[in-house]
């Protein structure tokens, strides 16, 4: 039903408390404004007819029309005021504010505070104007005062035309996907179960809605639920005391999307909320529905054992929770992109796409959208149309928009800003229609050696699948692939890699490229991805070089040159190290393969022969590229590469590595080591390129220097300037008989 909007939402206690008096308080049209209450002004045509639309708060002299701000007590105050624009879908020509007799153009400005005193008279008109409103749309802006610490709101709502109480489902997923099969979420062990999703302070749909209905997904262990669910609505913190809980009868819930009524509505009131639902098992299980969608606090547990709150959205994405609201209006196109790092083109090339992803937050469908992009916050280009009407976003989902950037005519890094100007046509008023990032341009294209981090165990039955990817690749490219697997679990784990495993692992096997990309790594899928890869464009190249350091061969000497192809002031990376095993081999069951394709007669695959027609437990098998030491894995050493990037310039870095002892523990043949160094954005924690080299005997000792003085001709360092004794680190000394050695002094 179409109205004109005066919505007083839930009234906060203002009644007089013993001891207390009120000072002041709002009234619209002569009746007393509640804290929260949003005033609606319906757009009016121009009085001269000249085609044009305006609102105001005020439209009249009286100071018992429109907005008031009447003072209960004393008539000799002062008062602080702020004004602050919320949405602004009107886009007027003149925004006015006026109180206590000093009026202010808005001038652009989304907030403007006013200090002034209130003599003779109990009330002050508030005078809010928008004039020459040229689309539909609507104004939301929050007007604040305060009087001898007494503090009062209301919200101020211009509307073009009539304005209408809309009603929708909203959620962190978007529903679009669930199922009863989606299930897999709950406890190993009885207990109480609390869920919950967050929502921000003055929400763009729930903020000015009142909540009538809460929908939950439960899945297909909804039978060992023991007891009613009860779903609630909290302040402040998730069950927090004073929260809205309704019992939910255990009869009336099925498996799949459950709708249940509130009781009493819910009104919001631009507050920040936790909604969730609490269950109790007898035993395990796993009814919690929810999205594998990207999300943020859309994804809370607690267990009675542990009492404490996580947010697990990272690991799991959305509750299978909606709210059913109605207020609005809500927004009609509206959109949020994400950032999109650090991308390189080289001139070649010309350009790049780069993934962009945009999320639909208002309630059309995007078919398409306008966009520019501004380098450095200078040169902006042409506006560019990119169509979806084939593949278009629905509410609330999210879809990867690839769009074209050009190389620069220098070779640099440059920022770039993405700023999405029109959404289906119409101009964009979302507030995150940005997306940063940078470019950088490159005269040369290095060569460049991928990383496959593979995610591993003996425990893991699928795991097979991943061996035979990662032998797959090391017998088509050898040396120009590094391959690490990181085993999980089991008795070749090194901690060194619980970082990376940390962030990275869902579920064995599992693989990583470059850490951008991640896959299955089956066969297919990591030769298809190492297709891809023979265009791939990067900023830089290493090299390395690797000798023991120390006669027992408990520490590595790592050598590395770099070399990047554009100039940069602040550059962040590093150099991570590790090394690898081949041929590990051991008996009893903790070195036995898992395998859960014995016997299978799906799997059509060929190359998977030999696991079908293995035991379920295979032994004596040999384990290559297996990761037994790393240094500085996640970000690499600090220090490793200079900030200060001058373009083809080489920059050498040694590092000592030393072995943990469990480490050393683990390794079973030093002549079966590789030496792998990582060069990584520490930025955008992505590996750009890296290099591998067997490990070679310590150089000369410094014992035999000491002992053999007369045949040293020189010391120097490593890029070549002569000293005259050895000095810390590494040394190329020169001897009489014109042969150098390398020699590294602790």
């Amino acid at each position: 039903m179409k109205k004109y909007l005066f919505m007083t939402m839930t009234t906060l206690c203002m009644s007089i408390v013993t001891g207390w008096a009120q000072v002041f308080e709002f009234e619209f049209n002569g009746q007393k404004v509640d804290d929260g209450t949003i005033v609606t002004i319906p757009a009016t045509e121009d009085e001269y007819g000249f085609g044009e639309w305006w609102c105001e708060t005020n439209p009249s002299s009286s100071l018992y029309t429109g907005l008031i701000l009447h003072l209960v007590g004393s008539e000799n105050v002062n008062c602080n005021a702020t004004v602050t624009i919320e949405r602004n879908e009107l886009n007027p020509a003149t925004l006015k504010w006026c109180m206590g007799g000093e009026c202010s153009l808005m001038a652009g400005k989304t907030t403007l505070t006013k200090d002034f005193a209130i003599t003779n008279t109990g009330r002050v008109q508030v005078q809010f104007d928008a004039e020459n409103i040229q689309q539909e749309g609507t104004l939301m802006a929050m007007l604040t005062a305060t009087i001898q610490g007494e503090t009062h709101s209301v919200k101020i709502q211009f509307t073009h035309g009539e304005a209408t109480s809309e009603q929708m489902w909203w959620g962190h997923l978007s529903g679009n996907r669930m199922s009863s099969s989606d299930n897999g979420l709950g406890s190993s062990e009885a207990g109480t179960i609390d869920v919950a999703m967050f929502v921000p302070k003055e929400h763009a749909f729930v903020g000015t809605s009142t909540i009538k209905a809460i929908r939950l997904w439960l899945g297909d262990d909804l039978s060992k639920i023991s007891d009613d669910v009860r779903v609630w609505i909290s302040e402040d913190e998730p069950l927090s005391s004073g929260s809205y809980v309704q019992s939910v009868p255990l009869s009336t819930l099925q498996v799949g999307k459950n709708d249940i009524e509130l009781t009493t509505p819910y009104e919001v009131k631009g507050k920040a909320l936790y909604i969730g639902y609490t269950y109790t098992s007898s035993e395990r299980s796993y009814p919690i529905m929810f999205e594998d969608k990207m999300g943020t606090k859309s994804l809370f547990y607690r267990h009675s054992n542990s009492g404490s709150w996580e947010d697990i959205s990272e690991d799991y994405g959305c509750l299978g929770l909606q709210v059913f609201i109605e207020g609005g209006p809500y927004p009609k196109n509206n959109v949020t992109v994400g950032d999109f790092g650090q991308q390189v083109v080289s001139k070649e090339q010309g350009s790049i796409s780069v993934p962009i992803m945009v999320t639909n937050m208002g309630m059309n469908e995007i078919t398409s959208f306008a966009y520019t992009i501004t380098t450095d916050g200078g040169s902006t280009t042409e506006e560019q149309t990119y169509d979806m009407s084939s593949y278009a976003i629905p509410y609330n989902e999210t879809r990867t928009c690839h769009i074209t950037f050009l190389a620069d005519s220098k070779t640099a890094k440059y920022a770039k800003t993405l700023t999405i100007t029109k959404l289906n046509g119409i101009k964009n008023k979302s507030a995150a229609k940005e997306a940063k990032g940078s470019l950088i341009t490159i005269e040369e294209k290095p060569s460049v050696v991928p990383v496959v981090e593979e995610f591993t165990g003996t425990w893991c039955g699928y795991c097979p699948y991943g061996m035979v990817g990662m032998q797959a690749l090391h017998e088509k490219y050898g040396d120009q692939v590094v391959l690490i697997a990181a085993h999980g679990s089991d008795i070749m784990t090194i901690e060194d890699y619980n970082p990376i495993r940390a962030y990275y692992v869902d579920g064995y096997p599992s693989s990583i490229i470059n850490r951008n990309q991640e896959t299955y790594p089956s066969k297919s899928n990591l030769l298809n991805y190492m297709e891809k890869m023979k265009d791939a464009v990067v900023q830089g190249s290493i090299s390395l070089s690797a000798e023991w350091g120390d006669t027992e061969k408990k520490s590595v000497n790592f050598t590395t040159k770099t070399k990047f192809v554009y100039s940069e002031d602040e550059g962040n990376y590093g150099i991570a190290f590790v090394l690898v095993e081949d041929g590990m081999i051991g008996s009893g069951s903790s070195w036995a393969q898992s395998n859960y394709l014995s016997g299978s007669s799906v799997w059509q695959n060929d190359e998977m022969e030999f696991w079908k027609k293995a035991d379920s437990k295979v032994t004596g098998l040999e384990y290559d590229h297996v990761a037994v030491s790393a240094w500085d894995i996640v970000d690499g050493v600090t220090g490793s590469v200079n900030p200060h990037i001058q373009e083809r310039d080489v920059q050498t870095f040694t590092y000592r590595g030393q072995i943990p002892d469990k480490n050393l523990t683990l390794i079973q043949n030093k002549s079966k080591l590789t030496a792998i160094a990582l060069l990584i954005d520490r930025t955008s924690g992505t590996i750009v390129n890296a290099a591998q080299a067997p490990i070679s005997e310590m150089s000369t000792d410094i014992t035999d220097l000491i002992t053999n003085p007369t045949t040293i001709e020189g010391y120097y360092t490593i890029d070549g300037k002569r000293i005259s004794t050895p000095a810390k680190g590494v040394n190329v000394v020169k001897y009489a008989d014109g042969s150098t050695k390398k020699i590294f002094v602790k």
